[in-house]
C-alpha cells in the first residue's frame, strides 16, 4: 500500500521520530544529567519546578517512561488503487523505557535502563530491544534483539559491551566536572525567575503508583521560552569544542532571526504545550501529554499523504524513591573496540522497503 510514498520520506520521518523520543528519554531519566535546581520560576509555576527539582535530585528512584507516535493521512495512490487508503497509518512507533537511577554517590551514579521499541510502515515491522548499566564513569550495554538492515554489528545475542571514555577516538571531549558546574551556574542565572511553567487547572487527588497525588494542567509559556531561548544559545556556545565554536557563533544571527517564528510555528502544530502532571509529597509521579496534531501543511507530507494527521503520547513516571536496587558490572562485557573489529556490515533500510 506504500508503494507510493517515497521510501526516502518514511525513513527520514522515521529518523526523527526516533531522535525525539531519544532525547526525551536521555533527559527525563537522567543519563543526561541536568541540574533541575536552575528552574526556579514564578510563583505560578513554583509548585512544578520545585517538585521537578525534587524528583530529580532525590538519592534513587525508579522510572518508566512510554512513547507512542502514529502518522496517518490518506496515501496518494495510483488509479488502479485510488481509494482504498484513506486514514492509512503510515508511520507508527512504540518505544518503552524503564530502569533505576542511584545518585546518592554523585562521583558512582549507577543506573539500569531496559528499552524496547517497534516501529512499523505498512508490512515492514522493526524491533529493537536493550539494556544499559552505568556505574561511575564505566558504561555496558548489551543488545538483545536489532533490526534486519543494522546487521549483527558483531554482537552475540545478549553480549554485553564495555564502553568508556576512550573508546569512541575522534568525538569532542566532554565538559570536566568544573565545566559543567560552571555551565549549570550561568543555566541557573539565565533562567531563574523567567516562570517557564504555568498552572493552568488543580483537577484534584488522583491515586498514581499506589500514592495518592495532586493532579495538574500545566503550560509551557511560549513568551518565556521567547525571551530565554536566544540567550540559552548564546551560552551553549561557550561551551562547545574550540574547533566547533567559530561555525556555529556564525551562524547564531541567522538562528536568532528563525526562532521566533518556529516557536510560533511549533505552539501553532501542538495547540500549545499542555500536560498533565502529578505531584505526592512534594515529588513528580507521573507526567503525561498527548497530542492529536494536523499535519497537512508540512511541506515533507502534503505531496504524497493528504489530510495527515500525527497522534502523539508521551508519558513518564518515577516511583520507589530512596530504594536500593542493586546495579552490577557484568562479568562478560567484551570492549567496544574489540566488537567494532568483528561488526559486519549493515543492510540498507531502503533494501528493506523496496
Amino acid at each position: 500500500m506504500l508503494s507510493n510514498v517515497p521510501k526516502r520520506n518514511i525513513a527520514l520521518a522515521a529518523a526523527a521520530i526516533l531522535v525525539v523520543a531519544s532525547g526525551v528519554i536521555l533527559n527525563l531519566t537522567g543519563i543526561w544529567k541536568i541540574d533541575w535546581s536552575i528552574f526556579q520560576g514564578g510563583s505560578s509555576s513554583k509548585i512544578i519546578e520545585d517538585a521537578l527539582e525534587k524528583t530529580l535530585t532525590t538519592g534513587a528512584f525508579k522510572f518508566e517512561t512510554e512513547i507512542t507516535a502514529d502518522l496517518s493521512g490518506i496515501v496518494n495512490l495510483d488509479e488502479a488503487t485510488k481509494g482504498t487508503a484513506e486514514n492509512q497509518t503510515v508511520l507508527s512507533l512504540a518505544l518503552k523505557v524503564s530502569g533505576f537511577l542511584n545518585q546518592k554517590d554523585k562521583n558512582n551514579i549507577k543506573q539500569n535502563v531496559l528499552a524496547d521499541a517497534i516501529l512499523q510502515s505498512g508490512g515492514l515491522q522493526m524491533n529493537g530491544n536493550g539494556e544499559l548499566r552505568i556505574i561511575g564513569e564505566k558504561t555496558f550495554f548489551k543488545i538483545n534483539s536489532l533490526p534486519e538492515f543494522l546487521g549483527n554489528l558483531g554482537l552475540a545475542k545478549g553480549q554485553w559491551v564495555y564502553l568508556d571514555k576512550n573508546s569512541t577516538p575522534g568525538e569532542a571531549p566532554e565538559l570536566t566536572k568544573e565545566q559543567y558546574q560552571l555551565l549549570a551556574s550561568e543555566l541557573a542565572a539565565l533562567l531563574k525567575g523567567k516562570g517557564l511553567f504555568g498552572i493552568r487547572k488543580t483537577v484534584g487527588i488522583e491515586k498514581v503508583k499506589e500514592m495518592q497525588s495532586k493532579h495538574y494542567i500545566v503550560y509551557l509559556n511560549k513568551t518565556a521560552v521567547k525571551k530565554v531561548a536566544p540567550d540559552f544559545f548564546k551560552l551553549i556556545a561557550k561551551y562547545l569544542p574550540e574547533q566547533d565554536r567559530a561555525d556555529y557563533e556564525s551562524k547564531l544571527n541567522d538562528l536568532y532571526k528563525e526562532l521566533p517564528k518556529a516557536i510560533d510555528e511549533l505552539w501553532k502544530t501542538t495547540g500549545g504545550l499542555t500536560f498533565n502532571i502529578w505531584i505526592a509529597d512534594d515529588r513528580v509521579v507521573q507526567i503525561k501529554w498527548e497530542k492529536e496534531m494536523d499535519l497537512s501543511n508540512l511541506e515533507a507530507l502534503k505531496a504524497q499523504i493528504k489530510k495527515a494527521r500525527g497522534n502523539l503520547s508521551i508519558s513518564l513516571a518515577y516511583f520507589d524513591f530512596d530504594q536500593e536496587v542493586a546495579v552490577e558490572e557484568p562479568q562478560d562485557a567484551r570492549p567496544l573496540d574489540e566488537v567494532l573489529a568483528t561488526s559486519t556490515a549493515p543492510v540498507s533500510p531502503t533494501q528493506l522497503l523496496e
